[in-house]
């Protein structure tokens, strides 16, 4: 989410008027903006979000490690050409997936090819139109979450490529429609009402007492395999 400065001053003014006793910012909120209300000295933590550097406690999931899940469950299948679709890198998840996405393919001595990856603020289906292009086509795609990936499906569908025959699909996040595909999407869980339970016990602590330590967690997450990830066509048995 993203506050006009208006909105910034109208939160400031509740803050000086001690109508605000702390605050808990869900999802993905401007760096200056969450500068901006630390410099209030307001007890303040980030859900679902992190400044790397930055001294605001934060609770969020493990995203690089669960990257690395997905990005070593297709290695050791067999891809070795893994594309990847994701959303601006601003954002601190799409951030360390990412990271771990390119860990991974360094620490398998693979190279980092920019034609089999799209990285922009867009739906999955505009995502994929780069990658459609690319020759040759990766056996696998991996993307910064679920919603991207079944748009970019759909297109794949209308391209001819079948789902996992031609082509591996990996999300993450584990929203609801993951199980509507029609192969079922693998993916990484997340665990959302933990985060949300963390964020709230966090803030009570910093409340309770502000001068207390800065907590940075990252909660643990869990692959989930279904249908759409297999062995790459040219490995697969006849």
């Amino acid at each position: 989410m993203i506050m006009k400065e208006a909105d910034l001053e109208n939160v400031v003014k509740l803050i000086r008027g001690k109508a605000i006793d702390g605050l808990a910012l869900v999802g993905n909120f401007e760096p200056e903006l969450i500068r901006s209300l630390l410099e209030e000295k307001l007890p303040l933590v980030l859900v679902d979000n992190d400044l790397p550097g930055v001294e605001v406690s934060a609770v969020y999931s493990d995203n690089k490690t669960g990257a690395r899940l997905g990005m070593e469950y297709l290695l050791n299948l067999g891809h070795r050409r893994i594309g990847y679709l994701s959303g601006p890198l601003e954002r601190f998840p799409y951030q360390q997936r990412f990271l771990a996405y390119k860990e991974a393919l360094a620490k398998n001595k693979l190279p980092f090819d920019p034609s089999i990856v799209s990285v922009d603020n867009a739906p999955g289906h505009e995502l994929i139109k780069k990658l459609l292009t690319a020759r040759p086509f990766p056996t696998a795609i991996m993307a910064s979450n679920d919603d991207r990936i079944l748009e970019a499906a759909v297109v794949l569908k209308k391209a001819g490529l079948k789902i996992p025959e031609d082509v591996s699909v990996f999300g993450f996040d584990d929203v609801y429609s993951a199980r509507l595909l029609e192969v079922g999407l693998s993916t990484i869980r997340v665990p959302r009402e933990e985060i949300g339970r963390e964020g709230v016990r966090i803030l009570a602590s910093l409340l309770e007492d502000p001068a207390s330590s800065i907590q940075k967690k990252a909660l643990h997450v869990e692959m989930v395999l279904r249908g759409s990830v297999a062995v790459p066509k040219e490995q697969s048995i006849a």
